[in-house]
């Protein structure tokens, strides 16, 4: 039925959360009420001819909230739609993915969007792949952003990766129905090692999963912000005096 009605392509043997699941979670909370809130930010820069997500997350009224964010280049996009058939042009249309002119992605706009898009919000930090800086960081980072380069191995990806599918289970995580994020979760696979630790797999996943990258990462600096609040109560709080 996913695949049918959605384009989703999933296998079920190896699903790692389930549609229905996922669905519950769609929320209540008003996007437009997240305005002026804290936030905490996940950055995952495709190649030059793929798509880039961005998504914040949010943590208001005892939930969390993710908000995500895609790029695309246009031939890339019409080269999707023609042999894997998937709604891209659906999502443009409806405003979920942003598109570039030509067959590279064009960074320059990317990064004025997220300049336009945090300034809405009280963004902390944001995570990016460190295997995969750039200029675009860089770039970001003289205009005021905080980034914090963040590892794909399990040593940083567990945590957040575990703290993400027990947010889905209990339902306490809102995506507003956001269909690329559906999309790519149906596509997600997660490799366990011998300790138990675990991590999406992008080598095996089916389809891009960079939305669900992104938000773990997000997850991962959030995580990070509170375990250092927990270290420093009051010097997080600016109540610390000399």
């Amino acid at each position: 039925m996913l695949t049918k009605n959605f384009n989703l392509w999933v296998d079920a043997e190896r699903t790692w959360i389930l549609d229905d699941q996922w669905m519950r979670c769609t929320g209540t909370t008003p996007l437009e009420s997240l305005r002026g809130c804290a936030c905490w930010g996940g950055l995952d820069l495709s190649n030059v001819s793929d798509i880039t997500a961005y998504v914040l997350l949010f943590h208001e009224n005892d939930r969390f909230q993710i908000v995500p964010f895609f790029w695309i280049p246009e031939d890339k996009m019409l080269e999707k739609i023609r042999k894997e058939n998937i709604n891209y042009d659906k999502w443009v249309a409806e405003g979920y993915v942003k598109v570039t002119a030509g067959n590279v992605l064009d960074y320059d706009f990317v990064k004025a969007d997220i300049l336009r898009i945090v300034a809405d919000y009280d963004l902390q930090t944001s995570a990016y792949d460190r295997w995969n800086a750039s200029q675009t960081i860089i770039d970001l980072q003289n205009e005021g952003m905080e980034f914090d380069p963040f590892g794909q191995g399990y040593g940083s990806m567990s945590a957040p990766t575990k703290e993400f599918e027990k947010l889905v289970l209990t339902e306490k995580i809102e995506h507003f129905g956001n269909p690329v994020l559906r999309w790519m979760l149906a596509s997600t696979v997660v490799k366990t090692d011998p300790a138990g630790n675990i991590k999406p797999d992008k080598e095996k996943s089916s389809q891009k999963i960079d939305g669900i990258a992104a938000s773990i990462m997000a997850f991962g600096e959030w995580m990070t912000a509170q375990a250092e609040e927990e270290r420093n109560p009051y010097e997080n709080r600016g109540l610390l005096t000399l």
